[in-house]
């Protein structure tokens, strides 16, 4: 690349957005360093918090899968963290979540050519997270009530974002689907699987039944639809358990 490349390349990215990346990232790094200390925890709060207020109103649209990756990012990094603090896992979550952070950033400002295809991968790749720190989690009625409340907010963004125009059913959809994607995680919770594995089922189910509820408001929940995704289900689900170690 020669410097005049190099110098189109440069201008042409967006340093302010690269800078509130850098800068919510940062505060969950230092509130790992500092086991979780009262005032890195707050400044993690409030980083989030400005950076998506000081974006454009599209941000709106994006608020629950906003806030909810912001809230896994800090639970998985205090799940991970090591003796010291700082572990390989919860440096891989930060990672992850920068990345996280870019990509909501990029569907705030329509950086994306095929945004619902980027938005229904992001969508996915979230709830596998979700469940990942549900698995992990100590099994409580809070836990219960974090998974239910984050999985009814997700779908209703989801069927906002796809244009649903029966408000109504869709609130109705989310909430029975998140109370199917809650009771399912409880009973998968309870198979040896591994927390990968159990993430990745659940997310599969949850992919399914997403797609299956927007095709029902589109007009297109039909036999073949049916009887593909059963397929796909079936398929990857005997991939799934027959990878995992299972034992008693």
């Amino acid at each position: 690349m020669d410097k005049n490349s190099l110098f189109h390349f440069l201008k042409k990215i967006e340093w302010r957005l690269v800078g509130k990346i850098a800068f919510v990232t940062l505060m969950l790094l230092w509130a790992l360093g500092s086991d979780f200390a009262v005032i890195p925890v707050i400044l993690f709060v409030l980083a989030p918090t400005i950076a998506y207020f000081s974006e454009s109103p599209e941000r709106r649209h994006f608020r629950a899968s906003y806030f909810i990756m912001c809230i896994v990012a800090l639970l998985g990094t205090m799940m991970t963290g090591g003796s010291e603090g700082v572990s390989f896992s919860s440096l891989l979550i930060i990672a992850i979540f920068a990345v996280g952070i870019a990509i909501e950033i990029g569907l705030f400002h329509f950086y994306f050519r095929s945004r619902m295809l980027v938005y229904g991968v992001f969508h996915i790749a979230l709830m596998v997270a979700l469940f990942s720190v549900f698995f992990v989690a100590q099994l409580s009625l809070l836990s219960v009530l974090f998974i239910l409340i984050s999985l009814i907010l997700l779908f209703r963004e989801f069927f906002a974002l796809a244009n649903v125009q029966w408000r109504g059913r869709a609130l109705l959809m989310s909430v029975a689907l998140g109370f199917f994607g809650t009771e399912i995680a409880l009973l998968v919770r309870f198979m040896p699987l591994g927390f990968v594995n159990a993430s990745a089922f659940l997310g599969l189910t949850m992919l399914l039944v997403r797609d299956a509820g927007r095709a029902h408001f589109e007009g297109a929940l039909n036999l073949p639809f049916i009887l593909r995704s059963l397929a796909v289900f079936f398929i990857l689900s005997v991939v799934i358990f027959s990878v995992s170690v299972w034992g008693i």
